[in-house]
């Protein structure tokens, strides 16, 4: 598996992720919460971005990727995953704090993810990269958690 097909469905998961946050914004009568959820999403959207800059970086530095940690069929099952929890929020079959309890669990999951890594990485610059997004997922987890809490 390359590296860049990796870091492509990765960049896709970030993608997907953020239109949940943002289908689920529209759902939220309390305008704090819809603007956290909105905030999210444009998180997402940022760690997309990122893994974006890593991928161009290792098309230019055929070094900096080795070996893949996350088998490429766990990506695509997030995939779906975040697919069908967006075609629930959308068809209205899945309640906000339902939805919201669903992806909090796959904020666990990508946490894993970026804490494993997808690739062996051989650049102590785009170490650094993997541990943020990381951190950062984590960060949402407990942001959820809050959310949760308060419903």
């Amino acid at each position: 598996m390359d590296a860049s097909k990796i870091l492509s469905l990765a960049i896709e998961l970030e993608l997907k992720t953020s239109e949940c946050y943002e289908k689920l914004s529209l759902f939220a009568a309390d305008e704090p919460l819809k603007e956290e959820l909105q905030k999210l999403a444009k998180e997402e959207i940022v760690h997309a971005n990122l893994l974006k800059t890593g991928r161009n970086m290792g098309a230019l530095e055929s070094e900096v990727f080795g070996r893949s940690y996350i088998p490429q069929e766990e990506i695509e099952d997030d995939l779906a995953r975040i697919g069908r929890l967006i075609d629930s929020i959308t068809a209205g079959t899945i309640t906000l704090p339902d939805a919201l309890r669903e992806i909090h669990d796959m904020e666990i999951g990508f946490e894993q993810v970026h804490l494993q890594t997808l690739l062996e990485i051989r650049d102590p610059a785009f170490q650094k990269l993997f541990r943020a997004l990381s951190t950062q997922d984590g960060e949402h987890r407990r942001r959820l958690e809050t959310i949760m809490q308060s419903l």
